[in-house]
C-alpha cells in the first residue's frame, strides 16, 4: 500500500504520482476558502478525483502486466490506453493555457478570498507534473518483460490533438534487439 491508500502494484514507481496526485488533491479541496465555492474550484475537484480513479486503475493494470503471457500483454495495453487517458486528462484539464489564465482571472477578481487557494494549486502542481511521467519506467519495465518472453507487442498512441489513434504492430524484438526469426 502507497501512503495515499492505493496499492502499489507498479514496484513503486508509482509512488512519487500518488503522492503528487493527493498533494495536488488536498491543495483543491482542503486548501479552499472556508464557506466559498467556485466553478473552477468544482472543475479541478472533478479532474483531480478522475485522476486518482485512473491512477487506481493504472496501478492495478501494471499489477496484471508484471506477468507472462497474453493476459498479461493485454493488461499491459490497456495500462498504456489508461496512462494515455490519465495523461491527456490532466494535460487538458490541469496544464492548459485557459485554465492557468482562469486561475490567474480568479486571483484578480478575488485575491483576498481566492489567492491562498491559486498559489497552494499553483504549487501543488509543479510537483505533479513532474511526477506525471513516472509511469513510463513501469510499462517500459513490463514491455521488456513481454519482450523476454518472446510476445509480439502492440503499441498504442493517440494523438491529442486530433484525436486518431495510431497503432503499431511489430514482430518481437528480444531485450538484446535480435528479432526472434
Amino acid at each position: 500500500m502507497s501512503r495515499t491508500g492505493t496499492p502499489d502494484q507498479g514496484g513503486g514507481r508509482l509512488s512519487a504520482l500518488e503522492r503528487a496526485l493527493a498533494d495536488l488533491r488536498w491543495a483543491v479541496a482542503e486548501g479552499r476558502p472556508e464557506h466559498e465555492s467556485h466553478a473552477l474550484l468544482n472543475h479541478y475537484e472533478r479532474a483531480t478525483d478522475d485522476l486518482a480513479d485512473m491512477l487506481r486503475e493504472l496501478s492495478e493494470q501494471i499489477g496484471a502486466a508484471r506477468s507472462n503471457g497474453r493476459p498479461a500483454a493485454r493488461a499491459l495495453a490497456t495500462a498504456q490506453r489508461t496512462y494515455a487517458c490519465m495523461l491527456a486528462l490532466a494535460l487538458e484539464h490541469m496544464f492548459a493555457f485557459e485554465q492557468f489564465a482562469a486561475l490567474d482571472e480568479l486571483v484578480r477578481e478575488r485575491e483576498s478570498v481566492w489567492g491562498d487557494w491559486v498559489a497552494g494549486v499553483l504549487d501543488a502542481l509543479e510537483p505533479f507534473r513532474a511526477a506525471l511521467v513516472t509511469p513510463l519506467g513501469a510499462l517500459a519495465e513490463c514491455c521488456e518483460r513481454q519482450l523476454d518472453a518472446g510476445a509480439t507487442l502492440t503499441l498504442t498512441a493517440q494523438a491529442i490533438s486530433c484525436g486518431q489513434p495510431v497503432q503499431h504492430s511489430g514482430a518481437a524484438v528480444g531485450s538484446d534487439g535480435a528479432s526472434p526469426d
